[in-house]
């Protein structure tokens, strides 16, 4: 799971900077989602121990996404990818 949370930190960071002008930055937290959703698709133990927690976690990464496709706010990716 620390893929997962890893991936999760760098997209607020990387869609501030996208805020701010920095074209390669909107992919990279782009990236960084998918990324953190493909660690989590393969976290079988995780799903047998806690189907509910990565239900969750995975509406939370659906959130995240378009959040990201529609140029939500920085508070929202931050929110989204918080309770991812």
């Amino acid at each position: 799971m620390r893929q997962v949370s890893g991936a999760l930190e760098v997209v607020p960071l990387e869609y501030a900077r996208a805020q701010q002008g920095n074209a390669g930055s909107l992919g990279a937290a782009r990236t960084a989602a998918r990324q953190a959703q493909a660690e989590l698709d393969e976290a079988t133990l995780l799903r047998q121990l806690n189907p509910g927690g990565v239900r969750e976690a995975q509406a939370a990464l659906a959130d995240l996404a378009r959040t990201l496709d529609t140029n939500g706010s920085p508070q929202a990716v931050e929110a989204n990818a918080t309770r991812a």
